[in-house]
Parts: C-alpha cells; structure tokens; sequence
C-alpha cells in the first residue's frame, strides 16, 4: 500500500537523483493533488472475489453495499469470529482493495478474538464512484454509522483501524463519532510534514512540492490532539513513505494533550507490512485487551 501515487513517487526519486545537476535550471515544481493520492483501483477482472479468498473459514463472511452521503455504493465485507467479539472496523491504504487486504488482515488478527469490518474506498475493489479527500472523509463516517446503526454495534465494541491514507479516515471518524480505540498505522502529521520526510535534504533546494488546496494541512495531528479514545500508532521502522518520525509526533501530539496514546515502532517493518511481524501482533493484542476491558490472557486463550 502506498500513500502517494507511484508515478509521483518514482517522479520524486529522479528529482532527488537529479538535484546536482539542477544548480543552474532552477527550481522544479511537482504538483500534487486529490487524484494523486486516491487513484481509482478497481479489482482486476481476473482477480479473485473475497468470497472465494475466504471460503471455508470458520467464520462467518457477510457482504455489504454501504450508501454514501452522495447515494454512492461502497462495497464492505464482514468478518464474524463470534457474535459477541467487538469489531475493528479497518480503513486500508489508498490503493488498497477489500479481496487483497483483508485475507491478510484475517491472518493477522487471528488471534486477537475480534471481529472484522472492511471498505473499498470509492473507486476502488467494488466500490462506485470517484474519490476525493472531502468524500473519503464522509465515507469513513458512512462505513460507521453503518456498522452503528444497521449491524448494530455498539460504539464501546468498535475500534477503528486506518492504514496509512486509511488513517486521515480513520482519524476522522474518531473525531466526530465515539469509539473504544484508534489505531494509526504508517500515519502522517499532516501532508506538508510528509512531503517534507520524503524529499531528500539535498533535493530540497532544487524541489519543491505543490500540494492542492485541498490536501494542505490534511492529515492525523488535529485528530489526535482532539479525539479522546485511546490511540495506538504502528509503524515500520523501516518505513520510508510515512517516516517513523511522523508516528512520534502523532503520538507526541496526543500525549501532550493528555490522552492515552501508545507507540508501536516495529523493527524490520517497513510501509503496509508491520502488523505481519508475530511481536506486532502481539503488542496490538495486548493493546486491544486493555482499551476492551478484557483479561490480558484472553487471546492466548483462544
């Protein structure tokens, strides 16, 4: 999963290789904008279902169309472990799609005795429409409400997870809707302080980012400054889209404004791959069983 759009990516990478070479040409300009970070990613045609990814499991698999605020359908798949388990609702990166992502999540959270709720962005595996950051906002609030008031969860069972993009979603509907707990995983600050990290120090004076009016001052620092639920920030400590150093201040942010925050630094993870590694699965385990109220033995149990 990536958080910005590969070709401006690989752009930035030969503006990098190239800012020796630019002392005499002057100053370029990269232009970002919604459209960059939120490509379209439909499931290939080819591409297997989440039905069939999933079929056999003992668990119970339910799909769902969610409307948006704009009559938009979003394509959702459920995960039910046991009735009673609460839910991470679970917001994936930019390009991420329910039929890849969620197997793996599956995997992952195997033993955490929680129950799974995941979205398309628009535009996205089999969800409609064409994102923008104003509408991945209302879609988070969509997906929660959904999970709220048609699944019927309630608000100290739902925990709500974003991956990297996923994360200003995630972030969001913390902030507007009650929840037992926010996961942030390979987080921004905001999007200045992310284009900054990724531009190397001797590019800078030959580089410069031009990020969209929409997209400026975006991301999770006034989220967490602001929203109350404990948080826990997850990142790779190799992550080199969204640097260790932005999941710090997150975590700073949110300390400093006297709320239950935790860090999880993963060691050899780098972006989209942290909670693959079994001591990250264990730490977001222990995690979940305190913000739940549940014995701290209860996932070994299982």
């Amino acid at each position: 999963m990536k958080l910005a759009a590969p070709s401006r990516i690989a752009m930035l990478r030969t503006f990098s290789l190239c800012a020796l070479l630019l002392l005499g040409a002057g100053c370029k300009t990269l232009s970002i904008a919604d459209k960059d970070l939120l490509p379209k990613t439909p499931d290939p045609t080819d591409a297997p279902t989440i039905e069939t990814s999933l079929a056999g499991q003992d668990f119970q698999l339910r799909i769902h169309q969610i409307s948006a605020h704009d009559g938009t359908l979003l394509h959702a798949a459920q995960v039910i472990r046991d009735p009673s388990f609460p839910t991470v609702l679970y917001f994936g990166g930019n390009v991420s799609r329910v039929s890849r992502e969620l197997p793996m999540l599956v995997k992952e959270t195997a033993d955490m005795q929680v129950n799974l709720l995941m979205t398309d962005h628009r535009g996205n595996g089999r969800s409609a429409g064409t994102a923008s950051l104003l509408a991945h906002y209302h879609d988070g609030l969509a997906a929660y409400d959904f999970a709220r008031h048609e699944l019927g969860i309630a608000a100290e069972q739902l925990v709500v997870h974003g991956m990297s993009m996923g994360s200003m979603k995630a972030s969001y509907v913390a902030l507007h809707r009650p929840v037992a707990g926010l996961v942030l995983e390979g987080s921004a600050t905001t999007s200045e302080q992310w284009a900054d990290t990724i531009m190397p120090w001797y590019a800078k004076p030959f580089v410069r980012i031009e990020l969209a009016e929409s997209l400026r001052g975006q991301g999770a620092l006034y989220a967490v400054k602001h929203q109350s639920a404990p948080l826990l920030v997850i990142v790779g400590s190799k992550d080199t889209q969204t640097k260790p150093v932005l999941s710090q201040r997150l975590y700073e942010a949110a300390r400093q404004a006297g709320y239950s925050a935790e860090l999880l630094v993963v060691k050899g993870a780098g972006h989209g791959n942290a909670l693959g590694f079994a001591d990250a699965q264990q730490s977001y385990s222990r995690w979940l069983n305190a913000v739940l109220g549940r014995p701290a033995k209860l996932a070994a149990q299982h």
